[in-house]
């Protein structure tokens, strides 16, 4: 469906700064300034080979400003084959930054949601965007990225989430679009034109850990098994527990529909493609992710180091072990974490639960029935 914008108020809004960056990044040629009242901009269609001209206002002062904007954004929709309100819409948001889409495919309700699945998708969408920005920050800083995460958001990944912005559904159906922005200041740097800037490579990251969890999943499906030494391969692409957690999240359970994440690159910093860039999430293969999600979570749990303060201590007479349970911080909340200790070790926690000093301890960490418990004890120290 192809609309065309009849309100002369929408024109009157354009910023030619805008419009004429957009054409300088998608292969339009300025040829000619006429002082400070437009310039003149040719580019030949492919296919064709028809040479279309765009006369682009730059005073909005001017009376016609409004009629000669609704003429650029009238040609600039013939020549890319595409409505009016697209062109409009590219303008506003890839002007800010790189757009991910993110929409639920139902043939039954195409162009409406249920509340619930409103609600998750908005929650997946900002996990997901979350903890790819925890791996781009591992593979930025020539770390390796983690399967699943236990620490603290890093001041750098909260920022750039605060600047991450709405923008508004699409008239064809429910979809939720995030704006990865990027600083135009920053773009006019000679750095940033070959250095991708954070934001950008929080989505190459993001697609590229998409379309690795699906090639895995697909061929799990296939194959009716699933091979555990492909999941740990796919940490190094970023792909970790939380983002199978945020496929599942915005799936939803028992479902029959597709889930499809796109990116439209934005023009502001070199663009990769003019192309959307998409991945499709059929939902036969979300018992696949739901495997990947649980082998990269046990990944993530196998050594840790542990800090906290001894809260119980268990030891029967003249056994040479005793239990203890630590309270740490895991996963962002305080929990007890049971360890198994030798008789030297024991008396240690019985001087530090006693003095209320904190111990540091390291081994595997696992859980089973929401106990967690630390085994393979490696170190015990009083702090």
């Amino acid at each position: 469906m192809k609309v065309d914008i009849l309100d002369n108020a929408v024109f009157e809004a354009l910023n030619p700064l805008d419009i004429a960056a957009y054409l300088r990044a998608f292969g339009w040629q300025e040829v000619e300034q006429i002082e400070d009242k437009a310039s003149i901009w040719i580019q030949r269609q492919k296919g064709t080979g028809e040479e279309f001209e765009i006369l682009l206002p730059l005073n909005s002062d001017w009376r016609d400003f409004a009629t000669r904007m609704k003429e650029t954004i009238k040609t600039l929709a013939m020549f890319e084959n595409r409505s009016q309100l697209a062109i409009k819409v590219d303008l506003e948001t890839l002007s800010l930054g790189d757009v991910i889409q993110i929409r639920i495919i139902d043939i039954f309700h195409p162009t409406t949601l249920p509340l619930d699945y409103g609600l998750r998708l908005h929650q997946g969408a900002k996990e997901m965007l979350k903890y790819i920005a925890m791996s781009t920050v591992d593979l930025s800083e020539d770390k390796k990225p983690q399967p699943y995460y236990r620490r603290t958001l890093p001041q750098f990944v909260t920022e750039y989430l605060n600047q991450v912005r709405l923008a508004p559904s699409t008239p064809d159906g429910y979809v939720v679009k995030l704006i990865s922005p990027l600083n135009p200041q920053l773009m006019k740097t000679e750095i940033a034109r070959y250095s991708p800037p954070f934001e950008r490579r929080v989505v190459k990251t993001l697609m590229r850990a998409l379309n690795s969890l699906k090639k895995i999943a697909v061929l799990a499906s296939q194959q009716a098994r699933f091979d555990f030494k492909a999941a740990s391969e796919m940490v190094s692409e970023g792909v970790s527990a939380h983002l199978c957690d945020a496929i599942k999240t915005m799936m939803g359970v028992g479902q029959s529909h597709a889930l499809e994440i796109a990116v439209s690159w934005s023009y502001r910093h070199r663009n990769l493609s003019k192309k959307i860039e998409k991945v499709v999430f059929p939902t036969e293969i979300m018992p696949s992710i739901k495997q990947a999600g649980y082998a990269l979570r046990k990944m993530g749990f196998e050594e840790v180091k542990l800090e906290g303060n001894v809260v119980a201590l268990n030891r029967k007479t003249n056994d040479k072990v005793g239990t203890i349970a630590i309270l740490s911080d895991i996963d962002g909340k305080k929990r007890q974490v049971k360890v198994e200790v030798d008789n030297v070790f024991y008396n240690d926690a019985i001087r530090a639960h006693q003095e209320g000093t904190r111990v540091l301890c390291q081994g595997k960490l696992v859980k089973k029935k929401n106990v967690f418990t630390l085994l393979n004890l490696r170190h015990f120290y009083v702090l």
